[in-house]
């Protein structure tokens, strides 16, 4: 969003280059604009899909931390010895 900004500030006659492999391609600032708010909404989109993937990973963490805890506590810390 930054480097949209900066974009903004700048003349509609100044030459813009994007970066493709090792080259620099001549591109209008409209469609220099264009990627970045392309480039924004994928960034947006996997925050919104990493974030869901978050929450599940930390319910499930939770999950296993309460039946850890079930387990070993219903022992009361007793080990049963087969002799």
């Amino acid at each position: 969003k930054l480097t949209d900004k900066e974009i903004n500030t700048i003349d509609e006659n100044t030459p813009m280059f994007i970066s493709v492999g090792r080259m620099f391609v001549l591109n209008k600032k409209s469609d220099v604009r264009e990627q970045i708010e392309n480039k924004i909404k994928l960034c947006e989109n996997d925050i919104k899909k990493q974030e869901g993937t978050k929450s599940y990973l930390e319910k499930q963490l939770r999950e296993c931390e309460s039946q850890f805890k079930e387990k070993f506590s219903v022992g009361g810390g007793k080990t049963s010895r087969s002799s």
